[in-house]
């Protein structure tokens, strides 16, 4: 929130005026139908002529108060060079699709990253009690304290199992660098209702008990935590967006840990696998590329049941189309998976990541492209 672009209104109009003189502008006219490319060489030409070299639109960003010369340079500099790397679309695409791959690897990393908390935290309290027992004056409760959430019979089965340990060797896991969040975390554990309840009921505890007091934690303490939030920011920006699903996967593997049976180990119930099956590992790159590869069609579907007396196609929200020409290829590309399936995925991700009214506006779109669909005997499915 820290531009200003209300600063340029004043010089805005002098310079749309003066973009038809350009010879950028002139010789873009003349194509017929212009590419990625040559919007981005008009662009190009605009940023250089009408904005670095145009007196009146740096004595507009003058106003500012943090306005340094070197700074307006670095601006236009960055700017030139990330409509350069629009031109390309075939890098484009190779970058999309690597990244794609990139955030399920770091989907994967996160949820290997909050198994590791139940550990990182059972150590930190260990440590507590161990300085405690050093103090000048313990107590007898300093001296003999109550082992049993550090000797978590669940943490030590998760820590035991080969696949987690290899996963967190190789990739390095570790949450050393954020010491802060496993402070706060184990205070917010120590001050819960869910631990005070696990401490005051007497006895040894089972796996199955262990692994229920985890589940609670994380469940209630742990993921809707804000500190963890920001940590997780801090270190991918994948992460926020994973963390919901991610966490449910860390619920369900404590529960399967919790239900192993009296002389097994966890290595009969390994951590959950990054893709359930070859399918299922191939399903986000054959999305994408179908995506890809339909964009107009499915665009235009898109616009044929657009109401335009409330709707003008060309100034829909650009993250709607994107939602709906993806859940469109799903539709038609993927017979195995239900409508009701799709229309409910994409209807939430519309939610979560467009306008609030986007989710009732794609529900409409989807339904009258799949009764189109249906009624042209392309789509068969229910």
């Amino acid at each position: 929130e820290r531009a200003n672009p209300e600063l340029f209104d004043a010089i805005i109009p002098s310079i749309y005026e003066a973009i038809p003189e350009l010879p950028a502008y002139k010789s873009f006219a003349k194509i017929k139908a212009p590419t990625l490319h040559d919007e981005v060489v008009l662009w190009l030409s605009i940023v250089e002529n009408l904005f670095a070299k145009n007196q009146a639109f740096m004595n507009a960003a003058r106003e500012n108060e943090d306005f340094t010369m070197a700074g307006f340079e670095r601006g236009i500099a960055s700017l030139k060079s990330t409509l350069g790397n629009y031109g390309d679309n075939r890098s484009l695409l190779i970058h999309a699709r690597n990244s794609l791959d990139h955030s399920m690897e770091k989907a994967y990393e996160l949820y290997h990253d909050l198994l590791l908390l139940a550990s990182e935290i059972t150590d930190e309290q260990a440590e507590r009690l161990d300085n405690a027992k050093h103090k000048f004056y313990p107590t007898d409760e300093d001296l003999h304290p109550d082992m049993r959430f550090v000797a978590n019979k669940y943490v030590q089965e998760l820590s035991a199992n080969e696949e987690f340990r290899s996963f967190i060797e190789d990739k390095k896991v570790t949450w050393v660098a954020q010491d802060s969040l496993i402070t706060d975390l184990l205070t917010a554990i120590l001050e819960s209702d869910i631990y005070r309840e696990y401490m005051a009921n007497p006895g040894e505890k089972t796996l199955e008990e262990d692994a229920a007091l985890w589940r609670a934690l994380y469940k209630d303490v742990i993921l809707p935590s804000d500190a963890l939030a920001e940590a997780l920011e801090s270190r991918s920006i994948y992460w926020n967006d994973d963390l919901q699903e991610m966490g449910t996967f860390v619920l369900k593997t404590i529960r399967r840990i919790g239900m192993l049976s009296q002389g097994e180990n966890s290595k009969s119930h390994p951590i959950m696998p990054m893709y359930k099956d070859d399918e299922d590992s191939r399903f986000g790159a054959d999305l994408f590329n179908n995506a890809v590869k339909h964009c107009n069609e499915y665009k235009e579907l898109i616009e044929k049941f657009v109401n335009t007396s409330r709707w003008d196609a060309d100034r829909l929200a650009f993250m709607d189309i994107v939602i709906m020409i993806t859940a469109i290829t799903e539709i038609i590309n993927y017979p195995s998976i239900p409508l009701a399936v799709s229309f409910n995925e994409y209807i939430e991700i519309a939610n979560y990541y467009s306008t609030p009214r986007s989710g009732a506006f794609i529900n409409g779109i989807l339904y009258s492209v799949t009764k189109h669909l249906k009624e042209e005997g392309t789509l068969l499915k229910a």
